[in-house]
């Protein structure tokens, strides 16, 4: 296989992770946000 087209796969490998991190991360804040909203008016409740 030519040097370059391993150079290739690897940005592409990387691009893909970053990808999946992404989405990860994102899933993770909309999960936790949603869980905040959720307790969250428990958790304001005595605030006030």
């Amino acid at each position: 296989m030519p040097v370059g087209e391993r150079v290739k796969k690897r940005a592409l490998n990387r691009e893909l992770c970053g990808c999946f991190q992404m989405r990860f991360c994102i899933g993770a804040v909309i999960l936790t946000g949603s869980l905040c909203l959720g307790f969250g008016e428990l958790l304001v409740m005595p605030h006030c």
